[in-house]
């Protein structure tokens, strides 16, 4: 079986207490074979926008996840979740 993970990460690489929506990039991993294989890295194109507009609301979450759907990531990996992310059943699709 085939997972693809995004890693909500800073631009440093870590693990940050964000939101996912604000993480500086979002690294992207194939689980397959018991082995994790990066596949892309891409700077968070969502976290520029305006946030006093944006953060914590529907369109900005719709966004994100429809960008990660195009790179067929099934798995969100970060210390912090907006409850719009967290309650999305876009996620809730079979592999």
């Amino acid at each position: 079986m085939e997972i693809t993970i995004a890693f909500a990460v800073s631009l440093q690489g870590s693990f940050e207490k964000k939101h996912f929506g604000e993480a500086g990039k979002y690294q992207i991993h194939r689980f397959s074979d018991h082995e994790f294989e990066l596949i892309d890295e891409v700077v968070n194109p969502f976290k520029e926008v305006n946030i006093t507009t944006t953060h914590n609301m529907k369109e900005k979450a719709d966004s994100i996840i429809n960008y990660l759907l195009q790179k067929d990531v099934s798995i969100l990996v970060s210390k912090r979740f907006g409850r719009n992310i967290r309650h999305e059943p876009l996620w809730r699709r079979p592999f």
